[in-house]
């Protein structure tokens, strides 16, 4: 892969996945940190929480509680490599940021870097962002607790398909514990369209440095849509704001996401069956509500 798109490989993804994990992201977090051993190498997990909806059940024969939670990319050390080569120009602390998903300080400090970042990708081709957005992806966790609040992280439960339906991302998911051997799991996967991606990159690249920061305050510290909405149109004007919400619009219709559906006999290791409810199934389709949180 060309040095140039692994630069930008994670800071497309972060851009993209800003647009839709805070509609998700109401209920306490929990801390899933632990040791995970691949070959001879420890590694030091702690792939973010990136839904605060989880789906948390009680195994009364093993007397331990089980969540499933939208988790981040699974290799950090990939993250490192990638993030090291352009935000060391541009800023330490919105590498560190967006490895951490601190979506505050990144509304209060990182808006110029970031606003740098976004003009960057702006650059971008379908392709060079088809190749971009491979292997950097959401994915399903798994924690285990004896009392509900110490949270130990398991295992990467379900990740995205390689070029599947769910290639670009797996999250939000519900699961249903029937007995001590048969579990089943729903789930939100999708795969970006590169074309509405390019045209929704182009006008997020037209809001200056100074109204982003107001911007991004609005929608990850204050979380009010409508003081959002409110100030795209203040910044941006009334036409903006319906042009950027029907490109947004256009990119999550283009990239088709669906409720999909595994099977586990114990909660940890699971096997995929297929998607279970597609856009167009009913007369309005799949909303985000709708497919974010099944």
């Amino acid at each position: 892969m060309p040095r140039r798109i692994k630069i930008v490989c994670v800071l497309l993804a972060f851009v993209v996945c800003c647009c839709f994990i805070p509609l998700f992201n109401s209920a306490p977090s929990i801390h899933a940190t632990s040791g995970l051993n691949v070959g001879e190498t420890d590694l030091e997990v702690n792939q973010g929480i990136l839904s605060g909806e989880p789906a948390v059940v009680y195994d009364s024969t093993e007397g331990l509680y089980k969540m499933w939670y939208t988790s981040g990319p699974e290799s950090y050390t990939a993250l490192d490599d990638f993030l090291d080569a352009l935000l060391a120009e541009v800023s330490t602390d919105l590498k560190e940021d967006l490895k951490s998903f601190n979506f505050t300080d990144l509304a209060e400090n990182d808006s110029v870097a970031l606003k740098d970042v976004m003009s960057f990708l702006d650059q971008l081709g379908e392709e060079e962002i088809l190749a971009a957005l491979q292997g950097v992806s959401t994915g399903i966790s798994y924690a285990t607790s004896t009392d509900g609040e110490d949270w130990t992280w398991q295992s990467n439960a379900i990740s995205p398909g390689s070029g599947e339906w769910d290639a670009s991302g797996v999250a939000a998911p519900t699961v249903i514990r029937h007995s001590d051997t048969e579990y089943e799991m729903w789930y939100t996967g999708w795969t970006w369209d590169a074309g509405s991606l390019v045209l929704l990159l182009d006008y997020l690249n037209d809001i200056n440095a100074g109204a982003l920061k107001v911007l991004l305050t609005d929608f990850f510290i204050e979380k009010d849509l409508s003081r959002l909405l409110a100030d795209i149109e203040s910044y941006c004007g009334v036409d903006y704001l319906h042009d950027i919400l029907d490109a947004l619009n256009n990119f999550f219709t283009a990239s088709a996401p669906s409720i999909g559906h595994a099977v586990s006999s114990d909660g940890v290791t699971w096997q995929k069956t297929g998607q279970v409810l597609l856009p167009g199934m009913r007369t309005t389709g799949i909303t985000m509500e709708s497919f974010l949180l099944p």
